[in-house]
């Protein structure tokens, strides 16, 4: 399998220059190497092992007090529990990463708030009880990251957001809302492509 092999020759030489950098003590090479492991990991669906490089990452952003650096893993463990259906976990973690984030990091922030509504959404759709509750909190994060990517001005982000949205709506039983959102993500769709 190509894919198999390709994974296999980017770990090797992500390892390669993870040793290279941890002999010149270069911290910030190194979280980039570990976040590189963690990501191609998680692209194969290796949960265990994303976890533990994204752990020692997140361990390297603090010995170098690197919020930003930090609430990225935040949101990378976040995205990895939510992908594991341990949604609560998830939520921590996102949330870890929005407080640890500085204000310039508005397209960072905006992609962390879709994983926030997503999430929600997903736990609304497992827990009947709360339901109703859980649907609010991911709408309110959905529109918290349209706000965003509407003032910067960033549309292939804007169209998830709306997109997401729109599936909320739908399931709140907000139809035409729902329609709306869902006409939204349309126009944007058809104006990317």
């Amino acid at each position: 399998n190509v894919k198999i092999k390709r994974y296999n020759q980017a770990f090797k030489y992500f390892g390669k220059a993870y040793l290279i950098n941890k002999k010149t003590v270069n911290k910030i090479l190194m979280v980039y190497n570990l976040n590189n492991i963690a990501s191609a990991y998680y692209d194969q669906k290796n949960y265990t092992k994303a976890l533990l490089y994204s752990t020692r990452s997140e361990v390297l952003n603090q010995s170098m007090f690197d919020s930003n650096g930090l609430a990225y893993n935040y949101t990378q463990i976040g995205k990895i529990y939510a992908d594991k259906k341990e949604y609560s976990k998830s939520i921590i973690y996102l949330k870890r990463a929005l407080n640890n984030y500085d204000q310039g990091q508005t397209y960072n922030i905006g992609s962390t708030y879709i994983e926030i509504g997503i999430t929600y959404q997903k736990m609304a759709l497992l827990n009947p009880e709360n339901k109703k509750q859980l649907l609010i909190e991911a709408a309110e994060n959905l529109e918290k990251a349209i706000r965003l990517f509407t003032e910067i001005d960033v549309i292939d982000k804007l169209s998830i957001s709306y997109f997401e949205l729109y599936k909320v709506k739908k399931e709140q039983g907000k139809y035409e809302d729902a329609l709306k959102y869902f006409e939204k993500h349309n126009i944007i769709k058809d104006s990317l492509f």
